[in-house]
């Protein structure tokens, strides 16, 4: 698009604090900015167009293109990063390494700021006993959120029984002012993240924990990156089916 004299960081700051928007680039070309936007429906799409490029302050023309499909390096390298993660995994030294192990691709491979993970009971009123020894890991997330977000959710009822009542997963863009974080809104502003993602942690039909990741910014939904997601889930559930409660595995993942 191009802009007014002057408007470029005005009209990109705007643009890139939106939820739809994934990438604003300032360019060197005729056309001043780029802008990549996510939406999912071709009806969204047309009305983000319209209402806040077409309409938008501070903008004077614009051109827009549907991207069909985006064939990078990085997907290849994400493929491989599970596969390392599957290969590391069958040689992990008890529980609490294979969920540092995930934790580590969770962070470095989905984008993903922070990280959280659960297995066995990490829900009083789950309806379902899990067989899976209880135990959790975490990155870039501090101890007194991990310990608060889960005594509030026990007595209040917000987020992981969404996960554990359902068996899927539970995606919001802003937990900042998203309603289903509204109780515990002041600990997640004095966290500082906004985009999150729960997904069950399944080992064929029974759930046997459960992965959260975080973003700093606010993030769109995107089909890709919950598949992407759901696959980490997956090869995890596969691997943690080993440690059930009562086996070699989950006593010295527990001693």
């Amino acid at each position: 698009m191009r802009v007014e004299s002057g408007q470029q960081f005005v009209v990109a700051d705007r643009l890139a604090s939106m939820p739809e928007v994934d990438e604003v680039h300032l360019t060197t070309s005729a056309y001043e900015l780029i802008v990549h936007a996510s939406s999912v429906s071709d009806s969204d799409a047309l009305e983000f167009y319209v209402r806040h490029i077409e309409q938008g302050a501070g903008i004077q023309e614009s051109l827009s293109t549907h991207v069909v499909e985006t064939i990078t390096h990085g997907a290849a390298t994400l493929q491989d990063h599970f596969e390392q993660f599957d290969e590391q995994a069958s040689k992990a030294k008890g529980l609490s390494g294979l969920l540092d192990l995930a934790c580590d691709v969770a962070t470095a491979s989905l984008g993903s700021d922070r990280v959280h993970l659960a297995t066995g009971e990490v829900w009083p009123d789950d309806p379902v006993p899990s067989p899976r020894p209880s135990m959790m890991r975490w990155r870039g997330l501090s101890s007194r959120y991990v310990e608060e977000i889960s005594a509030k959710g026990q007595v209040e009822g917000v987020v992981l029984p969404n996960i554990v009542k359902h068996n899927q997963h539970v995606f919001v863009a802003d937990a900042q002012t998203d309603p289903l974080f509204r109780s515990v809104t002041d600990l997640v502003v004095s966290e500082g993240f906004h985009g999150w993602m729960g997904m069950p942690v399944r080992a064929g039909d029974t759930r046997c924990g459960t992965l959260c990741l975080y973003w700093d910014t606010v993030i769109t939904y995107r089909e890709d990156r919950v598949r992407q997601v759901q696959q980490l889930a997956d090869i995890l559930g596969k691997h943690l089916s080993l440690y059930s409660s009562g086996s070699p595995n989950a006593s010295a993942a527990l001693a």
